[in-house]
């Protein structure tokens, strides 16, 4: 589609076709390319399943291999949850070229192209982000083997490894390829996250978009030509203009409710599963505290995760804002000067403006940035029953 090799969505179409998650993609070539995301970061839990197994009795290298194990399973369900809705994602992508097709004024049409900016915007921040973490986090293993190239004379310092699996070899004979398998580990699951996020974060935008289009027509909804010389107005034309911000708002309740559909079983388990590691990673980086590299390397993972949630909390909870002023808007103009059947109509929709539309995890709860303070507010509530734990 035209719409999807513009600017504003051919970094989203990119990311989603190297993972095999873009709809429009042929059959052959969606499936050959999910088959190698999927194993792959399937395989990366393996060593950790090992580890865990084979250091039960090692409370420490226990929980380090549990926190990297949900980590690494919490994007898998992600991806798998991505393929299993991508029916879902066709009306989603099919809806967004509707809305553009359908919003044919200049000045409307210059608004979604706004938002849809702005989702280009968030997505090249977002992408920029976690290659950056992603770079600064690979790098981290080689620091000690830069210091003993530069003091050789020093005691040197053991070599680290990246995630630290178990892999039932001789690890120091094979640093390098497990390094190198550590590398896969960070930046196959890396582009998983930036090819679904993005594109949740550019469909994001777009409904926001709608939402605003609306927020014009709604102040505009009596003009100064409708206005004759009794100051009365001609209430056919207030409300056609009624009945065309109805079906806008009709539209983009149904593209939210989509893309509910879409998304909200993946919140769900994301949410369930950022409240079970992130307090597991704040003890591991307390347990770390003299291990300078290993805290910063768990305080990375704890800020990724923390950050991640930010994220797609922020985006429902703009869904909600952007949604619910328009009963500020519908409100705040001339409405009392229009005819009985106009403000009938304009009444019904601000009693549904009082109902904002908005984004759940699994119907269970709202992703806003209330439910974001809540589960990072549980989450560090946690911590001091997971360190009792570890004392004991």
């Amino acid at each position: 589609m035209d719409l999807y090799e513009s600017r504003y969505f051919i970094i989203n179409k990119s990311l989603c076709s190297i993972i095999g998650l873009w709809p429009y993609d042929s059959i052959l070539k969606r499936h050959t390319r999910k088959i190698f995301p999927a194993l792959w970061v399937f395989a990366f839990i393996v060593p950790h399943g090992i580890g865990a197994v084979v250091n039960q009795d090692d409370i420490d290298r226990f929980m380090e291999h549990i926190c990297l194990i949900i980590f690494l399973f919490l994007i898998f369900v992600k991806y798998i949850t991505a393929v299993l809705t991508e029916g879902k994602m066709i009306l989603v992508f099919n809806d967004i070229v509707d809305n553009m097709e359908y919003i044919t004024d200049a000045e409307e049409k210059k608004i979604l192209e706004h938002y849809s900016e702005r989702g280009r915007y968030v997505t090249l921040v977002y992408l920029f982000y976690i290659l950056n973490v992603g770079v600064c986090f690979t790098l981290l293993p080689l620091m000690p083997l830069l210091w003993n190239m530069l003091h050789p004379d020093a005691e040197p310092y053991p070599r680290l490894f990246l995630m630290n699996g178990e892999f039932l070899v001789n690890r120091e004979n094979h640093y390098w390829k497990i390094y190198i398998w550590d590398l896969l580990t960070t930046f196959i699951p890396g582009f998983i996250v930036i090819g679904v996020d993005t594109t949740f974060a550019a469909c994001v935008e777009h409904c926001v978009g709608v939402f605003e289009v609306n927020r014009k027509r709604l102040e505009s909804i009596v003009q100064s030509d409708d206005q004759t010389t009794t100051d009365s107005v001609d209430s056919d034309a207030a409300y056609s203009r009624v009945c065309d911000i109805v079906r806008l708002h009709q539209r983009a309740i149904r593209f939210t409710d989509t893309l509910e559909n879409a998304y909200s079983q993946c919140f769900l388990i994301l949410m369930l599963g950022n409240m079970l590691l992130m307090p597991l990673l704040c003890v591991m980086i307390i347990m770390n505290n003299n291990r300078k590299i290993h805290l910063i390397r768990y305080a990375i993972l704890y800020t990724g995760c923390a950050f991640h949630l930010f994220y797609i909390s922020l985006a429902g909870q703009r869904i909600i804002d952007y949604s619910s002023n328009l009963f500020y808007y519908a409100y705040n103009n001339e409405w009392y000067t229009t005819s009985s059947k106009t403000k009938n109509i304009l009444r019904l929709f601000m009693i549904r403006c009082t109902d904002p539309c908005m984004l759940t995890a699994g119907k269970l709860m709202n992703m806003s940035m209330e439910t974001f303070y809540s589960v990072m507010k549980t989450a560090v509530s946690y911590i001091t029953v997971i360190s009792s734990f570890r004392a004991g």
